[in-house]
């Protein structure tokens, strides 16, 4: 809910520099003619709703104002690289001529708000709050149409010949629908009207008591308002307010727009009658009979020739000037000027929107499963080309480069369709095993692997590629139903045991070791219930992450095996022997999520296992504290992980179910360096 709050901050900067223009457009056409404010008014609000229904939606790159990003975190390998392209960024900034001050301390305000869990519950209560006064507002509006709904049930028809006479013929000078109707209402003092499908226009009950020149004022001012829709633009006028309602300018702009449609239907009226001061005089004698207080039921209707500030309206009346509204073309040009200004200032966004956009926009679909051997354990996906985009990648990608153009040199040619940028996901079984000589500590765990599958983002031709990578293997195929599987034997380069493939589909290989050369059989024959297969609850939550783990322990492999070795470490053995599903997904980088998700076998065995985690986790964090600060850069950027993963930890408990989640500023491209391995490894 925090991106919500962080979207009506920057909506709110938005509609005050669109309401602040149109305020002033408005007073400028008003001093030409009402209608023409009118006309602007609506146009102005019909532009702030559709401003604020953009922005919550994705915009194209190229309409995003080039905002300065959050500050990158800090990282002892580049800190004068930084400096030096923050330096770029400043008079890329500079050289377009606009002042950028402002959204560099907004953006830098959301990237330290985000930091900090008081700064992320102010932006979720902001969003809460903007959510509760729409729906405040909104009932507002739901219950005064419910009121009119209850006064129109209640209205009588006028049969009166003048009076229906006189209506008819100032209906036709102004060429208003036959639909409109003219009736009476049981409230008195109460002359409104509402509706636009078939517009209705109500009087109270002492209508019998007006002269006609009472009656015609009234009506043609009411008729007026039916001519030129003004209903209509009312109504969708207070829903826009209703949407900002938290906007003073907003209100502003709705109250003027509303207080020229009667200055215009004053205007239009007084045409129609036998002069203006006939019609101003009128409009006191019945202003002075208002009875005190404002009738039920008319907040969404428009108030008759009594509406407003009656004494400007008379003022306004008496003066001599007569002006003309612009013409159809003028208002079409400036509405249209006005909605060009808002779709430059919509480019005015926080930068969660546009990676929250992106991210939607570019969700990648769930991890294949349906490949893994029955008897996995668990497996391992990676998404290489999402880590390829990371900042800080780019370095290694340029390295590899360099390599393969040596390996091209003695003859190997990695095809640029195998590049990491292209493999859009990785998934290998995992099989554990364990080996020792009996003595408590000497036991170890292995994680091997006997299936991998690849998935390119284009169609690859890997038979030809394995061929011509191992012309001297002799490849043999066979058919498995309506698929085609190649068996390469003993490659001593993928261990001891004979590799054979499959490609499922023209962007996806198989890779398979198996003994027996009748696994692979098996593993076609039960995709779809691969598929299904449990995988515990936390598989859904890290099924589009860029890096995934998921461990099974309620198998034969389970870690009671490990008792012995575990002797010295009961938290981390009572953690194991709980489990039965471990999963891990890892977005790291720029502050994103780091999850780790466990299934417990009961909801007993899930709080021991919270109790366990915690005391691991200030054991470490105390070990931190104690040992001498890490001199090397590649140990500095691993301290920072660790304490970042620590500290921002957030846990939630769920019956058996357990969930944390932490983050870090702490990039791929921080720990890989430019050499394709974890940096500091080397030396450990």
């Amino acid at each position: 809910m925090s991106w919500l709050g962080i979207q009506i901050a920057w909506l709110a900067l938005r509609a005050t520099l669109v309401a602040a223009l149109a305020g002033a457009l408005l007073l400028w056409t008003g001093r030409r003619h009402p209608r023409s404010a009118v006309v602007l008014g609506a146009g102005a609000m019909a532009v702030l709703a559709i401003m604020t229904i953009v922005g919550f939606c994705p915009l194209p790159e190229s309409l995003h104002w080039a905002s300065p990003s959050a500050p990158k975190a800090d990282n002892a390998l580049d800190g004068i690289e930084r400096e030096i392209s923050n330096a770029e960024d400043t008079l890329e900034l500079e050289t377009r001529g606009l002042n950028f001050e402002m959204l560099r301390w907004l953006s830098s305000l959301h990237a330290r708000s985000q930091d900090s869990d008081a700064g992320r519950l102010a932006w979720t209560a902001l969003g809460f709050a903007y959510l509760t006064g729409v729906i405040v507002a909104s009932t507002r509006l739901l219950v005064g149409w419910l009121a009119l709904c209850r006064l129109r049930r209640r209205i009588r028809a006028i049969v009166d010949p003048d009076l229906i006479g006189q209506f008819d013929a100032i209906r036709a000078s102004l060429g208003c629908s036959p639909k409109v109707r003219v009736c009476e209402s049981a409230v008195p003092g109460l002359t409104v009207t509402f509706g636009w499908r078939r517009p209705l226009i109500l009087l109270p009950p002492e209508w019998r008591t007006w002269t006609m020149d009472e009656r015609g004022a009234v009506l043609a001012h009411e008729l007026a308002h039916v001519h030129h829709r003004d209903y209509l633009i009312g109504f969708l006028t207070r829903i826009c307010q209703a949407i900002h309602f938290y906007h003073p300018l907003v209100h502003w702009l709705s109250a003027q727009a509303r207080w020229r449609q009667e200055l215009a239907a004053d205007s239009e009226a007084a045409a129609l009658v036998e002069s203006r001061t006939t019609y101003w005089k009128v409009l006191a004698r019945m202003a002075l009979r208002l009875p005190a207080g404002k009738p039920a039921g008319t907040i969404l209707a428009l108030p008759a020739v009594t509406g407003g500030s009656i004494v400007r309206r008379i003022q306004l009346l008496r003066g001599k000037e007569k002006r003309r509204p612009f013409s159809r073309m003028t208002h079409i040009g400036l509405v249209a000027a006005l909605a060009g200004a808002a779709l430059l200032l919509s480019g005015l966004r926080g930068p969660v929107t546009p990676a929250i956009a992106q991210e939607a926009a570019e969700k990648p679909a769930p991890y294949e499963l349906g490949y893994l051997m029955p008897d996995a354990h668990g497996f391992a996906a990676i998404r290489p080309s999402v880590w390829c985009r990371q900042p800080g990648v780019d370095k290694f990608l340029d390295t590899m480069t360099e390599q393969l153009k040596q390996l091209e040199k003695l003859g190997f040619k990695l095809p640029d369709d195998l590049k990491p940028q292209n493999i859009e996901e990785v998934v290998a079984n995992l099989q554990l095993m364990t080996a020792g000589t009996g003595k408590p500590g000497s036991r170890g765990i292995t994680l091997g692997t006997s299936s991998l599958m690849l998935r390119m983002n284009k169609e690859f031709d890997w038979p030809t590629f394995v061929r011509s990578l191992a012309p001297k293997v002799k490849m043999k195929e066979t058919r498995h139903d309506q698929t085609t599987v190649y068996h390469l034997g003993l490659v001593a380069v993928l261990g001891p045991m004979p590799v054979s493939f499959f490609m499922p589909d023209k962007r996806t290989v198989v890779f398979f070791a198996d003994k027996s050369q009748d696994g692979i059989g098996k593993v076609l024959d039960a995709v779809a219930a691969a598929r299904k297969r449990d995988w515990g609850s936390g598989w859904k939550d890290v099924q589009n992450a860029p890096f995934a783990v998921v461990m099974e322990y309620s198998g034969p492999h389970a870690p009671k095996f490990f008792a012995k070795d575990l002797e010295d470490d009961r938290d981390s053995f009572a953690m194991l022997e709980r489990l039965r599903f471990a999963t891990l997904g890892i977005e790291l980088g720029d502050n994103r999520p780091v999850r780790l998700i466990l299934d417990t076998k009961s909801a007993a065995a899930a709080a021991e296992v919270e109790k366990a985690a915690d005391r691991l986790c200030a054991k470490e964090l105390k070990r931190a504290k104690e040992e001498a600060p890490p001199s090397e850069p590649a140990e500095k950027i691993w301290q920072k992980l660790g304490l970042e993963l620590l500290q921002s930890r957030q846990l939630s408990r769920d019956g058996s179910r357990l969930s944390w989640e932490a983050r870090s500023s702490v990039r791929v491209g921080d720990l890989i360096g430019d050499k394709g391995y974890l940096i500091g490894t080397e030396k450990r």
